[in-house]
């Protein structure tokens, strides 16, 4: 089972860091899992310049790290994203991962299951926590657990009653991994907001603007999206 775990702090011993390490230690009390912990902090990442090029290639031109990264996670059966939230929002450096990576209209995480972890200190974390769960199921994740912790800065977020809820998510988020487990009500909406949202919006654009989509069509042929090819 793979799973990649994503620290979208630029702490690697914050409380989001600190959280997350904890769900990987879960996570490898059980059989044959691989986990890949990748700190955006060490990630070498530009900002997104809206050229469209990743549209029509399938891939950014930019060379830095993304596109490593992107790979990583494409191959998964799981993806864990934690976030600090900073102005009721995720962090900035995990909002330039989420601008470049060929989230949503490529369906990165296209039948992935995901945990999402976001803490706060006061006011927004709520938002964020949306915000990222959002990002997470518009992208093709069925999402098996959110974690929000509210907690002063530089305190510990791994009190007892934590560790104990850590635990419950992180099996519920294996056992849905292990079974394949289908979410109805996500499920749905999922449809929904791709077949009527997602791929009309794509259909549209690619009729008016010859080979604009191209890469978008080629991950969704790689993930065996059945889609209508634009001429």
């Amino acid at each position: 089972m793979n799973v990649v775990i994503i620290n979208g702090s630029s702490r690697k011993n914050g409380a989001t860091a600190k959280i997350l390490k904890e769900i990987s230690n879960v996570l490898n009390t059980y059989s044959n899992m691989n986990i890949q912990f990748i700190h955006l902090s060490d990630i070498k990442m530009e900002f997104c310049n809206g050229c469209y090029s990743c549209y029509k290639t399938g891939t950014c031109f930019i060379q830095d790290d993304v596109e490593q990264i992107i790979e990583l996670i494409s191959k998964a059966d799981g993806t864990i994203i934690g976030t600090p939230t900073y102005e009721s929002n995720i962090s900035g450096q995990l909002k330039v991962l989420a601008d470049r990576g060929h989230f949503v209209f490529e369906q990165l995480l296209h039948q992935q299951y995901a945990l999402t972890v976001t803490t706060s200190e006061n006011y927004g974390g709520g938002a964020a926590s949306r915000i990222l769960n959002n990002l997470m199921t518009y992208s093709g994740a069925t999402l098996s657990a959110s974690i929000k912790k509210k907690i002063l800065f530089n305190e510990n977020p791994l009190d007892a009653v934590t560790k104990k809820k850590l635990e419950k998510e992180v099996r519920r988020f294996y056992l849905d991994i292990e079974k394949r487990k289908i979410h109805p009500f996500q499920w749905v909406k999922q449809k929904i907001i791709f077949e009527m949202g997602i791929k009309q919006f794509v259909y549209k654009k690619a009729a008016k603007y010859t080979g604009i989509f191209d890469g978008v069509f080629k991950h969704w042929e790689n993930k065996q999206i059945n889609f209508k090819h634009i001429e």
